[in-house]
């Protein structure tokens, strides 16, 4: 059951009274409340208190954490002593943020993106001293994380201007971007960048193909240059080969390639709607593929299907248009060529190419539908070919 804090207790959601709209509306078991990035079922059972790090998939570089080289096709636990809030998967490496505000990172360091010396390492190490990060988001090669001071720093390869620091020179430590402290949400692709500030203004850098960057096809950047003139950004998730956002109305558009149509109406080179509506919560991009979920649970697919990642067992292309595959989802996540959602019961399900057993499924066949994967998940992260998992 999901509770409110007031007058110094703690007090069930469901019964309770809200003004909406000009009158009182007492809250149902099942209603729903957007929290922490998600919605909830006011009546859902509460989850155990601690949900630890596991993973799945491509280990080639000891991205899983687990101080093996061994691919994994089901989550298998990394770490029952850390406990991590949030979570990031790059290329081949991996990092996250622990309860105490602590950054850790893992597997390739081959371009520094972990910000330390040694070319991997085998399991979750710290990275500096601090203890103040509340954001981190891996790129191909190169790492960003905010701390509770609003500052964005980055590490790792710069090639086309990723890091947002004025040149084409890869940093071996966490380097602040820029003077400004007012950063709140940080998203990474193969080396663009996008960052939100407190203002609800977005910003991007690094490489712009296929007009990703959405700057009216200005090219690469080495600095965060504003996008347009809005300011009710909330967040942008990052593919291969272009880059969705939502706004705080609920509307979601997308910049980048037009390929396979997997930006619906949106794409080119600057930020335009994707479909119509303002009640979308949560997206996520793959390499041509894109997930759209609405304030309803329904999940929404559109671009390539050749690996089965849009969910339609035809495994024939949407596009341009983005068509319902499922209903009771809080949270939508996309890899290279595969899609996995959890539901609002903390099921987690996925489809697609699972080459390396990325989703999870103790297989690694191809899944043209949504398939459930054993377990209870808080959240997940998704690499290119790897998957971990906060699994309960």
């Amino acid at each position: 059951m999901i509770k409110i804090y007031s007058n110094g207790a703690f007090h069930d959601l469901e019964g309770q009274k809200i003004y909406v709209n000009g009158e009182w509306v007492t809250l149902k078991a099942d209603d729903m409340i957007y929290l922490q990035g998600a919605w909830h079922l006011i009546g859902e059972g509460e989850a155990p208190a601690t949900a630890y790090l596991y993973g799945t998939g491509l280990n080639s570089n000891y991205q899983l954490g687990l101080n093996d080289k061994v691919n994994r096709d089901e989550f298998t636990l990394v770490s029952n002593t850390l406990v991590f809030k949030e979570i990031s998967c790059g290329g081949s490496f991996s990092a996250g943020i622990t309860t105490d505000g602590k950054l850790w990172g893992w597997g390739a360091n081959n371009q520094t993106q972990l910000g330390m010396s040694g070319w991997e390492k085998t399991v979750p190490t710290q990275i500096g001293t601090a203890t103040d990060w509340t954001t981190v988001a891996c790129g191909k090669a190169y790492l960003m994380a905010i701390n509770s001071s609003g500052e964005l720093y980055g590490t790792g390869y710069n090639n086309e201007g990723q890091l947002g620091l004025g040149d084409l020179t890869t940093r071996s430590v966490l380097t602040r971007v820029g003077t400004a402290s007012n950063w709140v949400h940080v998203s990474c692709g193969i080396s663009s960048t996008y960052a939100i500030n407190s203002s609800g203004e977005l910003y991007s850098t690094g490489s712009d193909a296929y007009n990703m960057l959405g700057l009216g096809g200005t090219g690469n950047q080495s600095l965060l240059v504003r996008v347009g003139t809005d300011v009710n950004w909330l967040k942008v998730a990052v593919g291969e080969r272009g880059a969705l956002a939502l706004k705080t109305n609920g509307e979601i558009y997308g910049a980048g390639d037009t390929w396979y149509g997997f930006l619906g109406a949106g794409g080119g080179t600057t930020f335009k709607q994707v479909v119509t509506g303002t009640n979308w919560v949560d997206m996520d991009i793959g390499h041509s593929h894109s997930m759209l979920l609405n304030s309803s649970g329904d999940i929404y697919t559109a671009g390539n299907n050749a690996y089965g990642q849009l969910g339609r067992p035809d495994v024939t292309d949407k596009t341009n248009v983005f068509a319902a595959i499922g209903s009771g989802y809080r949270k939508v996540f996309c890899t290279t060529r595969d899609s996995l959602a959890i539901k609002t019961n903390n099921d987690l399900y996925g489809c697609g190419q699972n080459t390396y057993g990325q989703l999870g499924l103790n297989t690694t066949t191809q899944t043209n539908t949504l398939t459930q994967v054993a377990g209870k998940f808080k959240t997940i992260a998704t690499g290119r070919f790897h998957t971990l998992a906060l699994k309960y």
